[in-house]
C-alpha cells in the first residue's frame, strides 16, 4: 500500500487478515500479540510517551465476542498493560438495541 510505512496484520491467526496497521516511518511499532479479534502493538512516537493500542474487529457471535473479553483481560495482565496508557478501538460487533440487527428477531 505505501512501500515506505510499516505494516502487519493478523493473517498468521485469520486468514481473511481481518486486522492491518499500517504506520509512518517515524513510529516505532513492535506487535506484542495478535489473534483472529485483535491485535495489539507497542506504539513509540518521538518526543511523546509511548503506548499500547489494541485494534478490534469481533466476531459475530456472543460466544466470540466473550472470548474476545477474556483475552483483553488475560493480555492486560500477561503484557503488563497498566504501565502505560493503553487505547482499544474498532468494532466490537455490538448494538445498542435489538432494532439496529439486520435481522431484529435476532438477539
Amino acid at each position: 500500500l505505501c512501500p515506505t510505512w510499516g505494516s502487519f496484520s493478523n493473517h498468521l491467526s485469520d486468514p481473511d487478515g481481518r486486522i492491518i496497521f499500517i504506520w509512518k516511518p517515524f513510529l516505532n511499532v513492535t506487535i506484542l500479540h495478535q489473534s483472529r479479534q485483535s491485535m495489539t502493538g507497542r506504539v513509540e512516537p518521538p518526543a511523546a510517551e509511548p503506548f499500547y493500542l489494541t485494534s478490534i474487529y469481533a466476531g459475530n457471535t456472543s460466544d466470540e465476542r466473550t472470548e474476545l473479553w477474556i483475552e483483553l483481560l488475560n493480555m492486560h495482565n500477561s503484557l503488563s498493560l497498566n504501565s502505560l496508557p493503553w487505547l482499544v478501538g474498532g468494532d466490537f460487533n455490538e448494538i445498542t438495541h435489538p432494532a439496529e440487527h439486520s435481522v431484529p428477531a435476532v438477539s
